[in-house]
């Protein structure tokens, strides 16, 4: 019996893998193909992802798939965080929320509360990429936030 509603993860969970195993979202400089790259604008690590970069990410996914299938040696790069100003904003206001203040941490204790901050965020986000089953190159992924996906299954995420 058809089922009366589409459930992608059902998709996702045969697919992905095999898709993955297959090395479809690595580029490879020598394979054969004019190259075609997208490097995804980094989502702010002030919070999660919208339906703004959905939208963003659902288009360039799209590209980079039909360029692949017209074969094109593609790659779909992932950004991450950009905003350090940003998250100094967000950490002082939590800070400010637990009666503190940067001062109170000291220059070492504010940084490492804003890296785990940092990280903590990418991760979500990534995880959020990865789950929709985008064609990302996060093998490629070299920021020093950056939590590599490389030899991880699907079904385990970031």
């Amino acid at each position: 019996m058809i089922p009366d509603r589409y459930d992608p993860s059902e998709v996702e969970r045969r697919w992905y893998p095999i898709w993955e195993e297959r090395g479809y979202f690595r580029a490879d400089p020598a394979a054969k193909g004019k190259p075609f790259s997208i490097a995804m604008p980094p989502p702010n690590v002030t919070g999660s992802l919208h339906w703004g970069h959905a939208l963003t990410m659902t288009l360039q996914d799209t590209l980079i798939r039909l360029k692949r299938m017209d074969g094109f040696n593609t790659l779909w790069l992932p950004g991450t965080d950009h905003a350090a100003i940003a998250v100094h904003v967000v950490l002082e206001r939590q800070l400010a929320a637990e009666g503190k203040t940067k001062d109170d941490l000291g220059r070492d204790g504010f940084l490492a509360r804003a890296w785990r901050r940092a990280q903590t965020i990418t991760a979500r986000i990534q995880r959020s990429v990865w789950c929709r089953s985008a064609a990302l190159s996060f093998i490629m992924c070299h920021s020093m936030t950056c939590q590599c996906m490389a030899g991880a299954s699907h079904q385990s995420g970031p």
